[in-house]
Formats: C-alpha cells, sequence, structure tokens
C-alpha cells in the first residue's frame, strides 16, 4: 500500500490530529447535519452479530461490533482521488479507510459520551449561524470563527475535500476524527495540481478526544471484523494483524 504523504510539521491555523494512521495501517509497495461524514451516531453491535451475520446492509468492515459501510469508504475515496488521482479503486479505497474513516472509528469508539456531546454543540451552533445568529461583525480576515487557509495537509482530508464543493459562504457540518467542524468556504484557489488546491475556511471547532490519546497506538487496542471477505484484499495485512483478524 502506497501511503501518501504526511502533512507539515509546521504550526497550523487549524491544528488536526494527522495521517497518524497511516503508518499503523502498514505501507505496501504499490504496482452537517446534511454532511454524510457527519451522520447520525452509529450503533455499536455485540460481537456476536459477526457470527450471525446480523450487519446493516453496504456493511464491509466492523471495529469492535461497529460497522464500517462501503458509502462511507467510497465517499472518502472521491477525496483522496483528488490528491491520487492516479490511483486505482482499490488503492483508493485503502487510503480512505487508513486516512479518514478507520481513524474517525478509532476515535468514536475511544470516546462516545464526548463525541455525543461535542456533536450536539456542533449542530446547535449550525443552525445558529444557518439562522444568521453569529455575533457581531466578520473579522478583519472574514471570519466569525478561526479562519484557516491552505491544501489537504494543513486542513486535514475530510474538511478540504468537501470545502472545495462547497458554494461560497454555505454553513456545513464536518466529522473528522476526534472532533466535529462547522464551517464554510470564504475563498478557493485552483492551481495546477490538484493536490495544491487550496480554500479558505471560517470554521468552528468541537474536539471531543483528550490531547494524550495517541489514535495511532489506539489501533491495537480494538478488533477488526471483516465482513465482506473481499475486503480482506484491501485492508493490509498489518492493520489485521494488529487488530486480531488473524487471531486464533
Amino acid at each position: 500500500m502506497r501511503s501518501l504523504p504526511r502533512p507539515p510539521r509546521a504550526p497550523r491555523p487549524l491544528p488536526l490530529l494527522g495521517l497518524a494512521l497511516l503508518a499503523a495501517c502498514g505501507a505496501e509497495p504499490t504496482s452537517g447535519p446534511d454532511s454524510t461524514s457527519a451522520g447520525p451516531g452509529r450503533v455499536a453491535r455485540p460481537d456476536p452479530a459477526a457470527e450471525r451475520g446480523d450487519w446493516p446492509a453496504g456493511t464491509v468492515l466492523a471495529v469492535d461490533g461497529l460497522p464500517i459501510s462501503v458509502d462511507e469508504i467510497d465517499l472518502a475515496s472521491v477525496w483522496v482521488e483528488r490528491i491520487d488521482p492516479k490511483a486505482a479503486e482499490r488503492q483508493l479505497r485503502r487510503l480512505a479507510l487508513a486516512n479518514v474513516v478507520l481513524p474517525r472509528t478509532l476515535a468514536e469508539l475511544s470516546a462516545p459520551e464526548e463525541r455525543a456531546r461535542a456533536r450536539a454543540e456542533a449542530e446547535a451552533q449550525l443552525a445558529r449561524l444557518r439562522a444568521g445568529g453569529a455575533k457581531g461583525p466578520p473579522g478583519p480576515d472574514g471570519g466569525f470563527g478561526t479562519v484557516g487557509e491552505g491544501n489537504w495537509q494543513v486542513l486535514g482530508i475530510p474538511l478540504w475535500g468537501q470545502a472545495t464543493d462547497w458554494p461560497a459562504d454555505e454553513w456545513h457540518l464536518v466529522e473528522e476524527p476526534g472532533r466535529f467542524v462547522v464551517a464554510r468556504r470564504l475563498a478557493r484557489v485552483d492551481l495546477p495540481h490538484p493536490t495544491a488546491l487550496a480554500v479558505r475556511v471560517d470554521t468552528f471547532l468541537f474536539p471531543y478526544l483528550p490531547p494524550e490519546l495517541d489514535l495511532e497506538a489506539a489501533i491495537d487496542e480494538h478488533r477488526l471484523t471483516i465482513v465482506d471477505p473481499l475486503w480482506r484484499e484491501i485492508v493490509p495485512e498489518r492493520t489485521q494483524y494488529r487488530m486480531g483478524v488473524h487471531a486464533p
């Protein structure tokens, strides 16, 4: 699996969790409420569901019984394809799983109650902003919240991938690993290379993970179930071993 480049370590306007799961997932050589990524909270299923095959339609994987659908992976694949347009479908899914969906799922499992509170706060803020409830005039940078600008390495894949398609000044809800973001796009700068495409966003952040939690290390504490056998060829072997797929 060919991994995406790591984001820069320089200070950024929007501090993210980063793409720590890239190493954890094992690189292999390669030949708003309206936001899909911030859908309703999923309910973890008990492990016996794996034996019964009792999964929601479209489930391809599960972590500790929490289902992961092919749709959420393929949505993230659209954003990854803008970064790596030459990648084949299987590679795009592998990268989307490693960089977006698996870290987000691990974060959800690590702090479910805190996530629910952060989501409720973010949804309330989204409703206020859509109703024109921003306090005072925008700042000199044009934002009501925190303004950040950059490509996917600066803003993170979920926010960057969605904000590039938003109409200007329209508020949305995005879920990233460990936090919700209420954001609008202020500007978009199209450059020749897709990874250099930059957007300026106005954001309100609702984090829920303790800062000391290491999602890369947390991967060893959770169990992965491969619901669809075809995904054995997509999930990296190292991830399968670290998450107990091959455990006796």
